[in-house]
């Protein structure tokens, strides 16, 4: 690869994710002052693209460019409601981050990535998200005021929104963990990618989202699924996941603390722990590195390795069926009950953990009044981004959502079945397109690139 190649690689790759990293950092780049000159220079980059090496569309496999012009389709969609909708100016600026998505998707699908540069993409943005969660932890340990930081007891920085905040924490933490159990990864770097990963995941269990409990296991399985290398993967995302389990008394402490008087010495109690859990990951990523890497294991002793594992892991998840039998009952009455909770509203009741908490919250509401609005307008929607106003008049909860928290909803919902057929094609073909290049990509390449869509889901 030449130098100029290189160094565009380099370019393509750091302009997005310096500025996904910024935005992280600072309000989830939620606020149109941050977002938006972000977006016009992730824009400047695609116009360059387009214009400075225009075979690069021409070399898109079919569906992948499908993909890409249905995209293209729903982002136009989205843009032509403002004629229809209510509120032009909502949707004016749904329209305009619709369009930021797309540039996005744009700029990674059309530049030929190689798979180091991928896994390097991968890393850089699990440890500067590892980054970012240490520095907002140590400003929360040091605060005058670490109150500030809390909402209703729940860790809401440095983006401001809990369950959001969740999300950024777990979505680096599947890159730290596949980086981890690579042997292509310098050994030396393999305990930094695990006490990162450890370290992530028990920041993500501070903002206590109960979407978090649902998900986390489906995309465990996931990862072990489509990621090649499953006793890897095991290998290390058992010791992250101990790691967590051991300090979690600590980790839930901090909720009930923040609702009393006592935060500042909960941050502090915390600190030890957290310290200890990365410093014990760090070693043992470390050692895992050097014996991978120096003293490999004998392909027969490997492959009993895994089926020992296999095992283990089946069993593992018998006994977990039998204990949640036995404690919570028969499944199907337990499901009824969960959906009679959720849809009853948002009922809190006070505990020493919101994970506790029951299932009611007022979404069931957001969704009743989002496909009310679907059924009066099936086919074009009633405009993108327009979901305030009938809320507010049909609401049967006190909260004045801007959005109905659910992407489904949203879609049929403001964009009509028009928009959804555009958009669920768009992510069909996109999904079709990585399965359909596994065969052209080497051993590193599909286990990054599947990494990648564990980390989408």
């Amino acid at each position: 690869m030449s130098l100029a190649t290189r160094a565009s690689t380099a370019l393509v790759g750091a302009i997005p994710l310096g500025i996904f990293l910024v935005w992280a950092a600072v309000d989830g780049g939620y606020p149109p002052t941050l977002w938006m000159p972000g977006a016009l220079a992730l824009l400047g980059l695609l116009a360059l693209l387009l214009f400075g090496v225009p075979q690069l569309l021409r070399t898109l496999p079919r569906v992948a460019l499908a993909g890409l012009v249905l995209f293209a389709a729903y982002t136009l969609w989205s843009a032509l409601s403002i004629a229809w909708a209510a509120d032009k100016g909502e949707a004016w600026d749904a329209a305009n981050r619709t369009l930021l998505y797309l540039v996005v998707y744009a700029i990674f699908l059309l530049w030929p990535w190689r798979a180091r540069h991928g896994a390097m993409l991968l890393a850089a943005y699990a440890l500067g998200v590892a980054g970012i969660a240490a520095t907002s932890f140590v400003t929360a340990l040091y605060a005058d005021d670490p109150y500030a930081l809390f909402i209703g007891g729940r860790y809401s920085e440095p983006v401001g929104y809990l369950n959001a905040n969740c999300a950024l924490f777990l979505s680096a933490v599947w890159p730290a963990v596949f980086l981890a159990s690579r042997r292509e990864t310098p050994w030396w770097l393999r305990g930094l990618f695990l006490a990162s990963a450890g370290f992530l995941l028990q920041q993500a269990v501070l903002p206590q989202s109960r979407g978090s409990l649902f998900v986390f296991p489906v995309v465990v399985v996931l990862y072990l699924a489509l990621v090649p290398g499953r006793s890897r993967s095991l290998l290390a995302l058992g010791p992250v996941c101990l790691a967590t389990l051991l300090v979690r008394d600590s980790l839930l402490d901090v909720y009930s603390a923040a609702r009393g008087d006592t935060l500042p010495d909960a941050l502090v109690a915390l600190e030890e722990p957290l310290i200890g859990s990365a410093a014990a990951l760090l070693v043992i990523g470390t050692i895992y590195g050097l014996v991978d890497r120096y003293a490999p294991l004998p392909s027969d002793l490997a492959r009993l390795g895994r089926w020992v594992l296999g095992i283990a892991t089946g069993l593992a998840a018998f006994v977990a069926a039998v204990v949640l039998l036995v404690s919570y009952g028969n499944p199907v009455s337990q499901a009824q009950d969960a959906w009679d909770e959720f849809s009853a509203g948002q009922e809190f009741e006070e505990g020493s953990s919101y994970f506790g908490a029951n299932l009611g919250s007022n979404r069931y509401d957001f969704w009743r009044v989002a496909m009310g609005e679907f059924r009066d307008s099936p086919v074009a929607g009633i405009g993108a981004g327009n979901f305030a106003t009938p809320y507010l008049r049909e609401r049967e909860s006190v909260e004045e959502p801007l959005y109905p928290h659910s992407l489904p909803v949203m879609v049929l919902s403001q964009t009509g079945l028009v928009g959804g057929l555009l958009f669920g094609g768009f992510l069909g073909c996109a999904l079709a397109a990585v399965w359909l290049a596994r065969s052209r990509r080497s051993p590193l390449g599909h286990a990054v690139a599947a990494a990648a869509v564990v980390t989408f889901a």
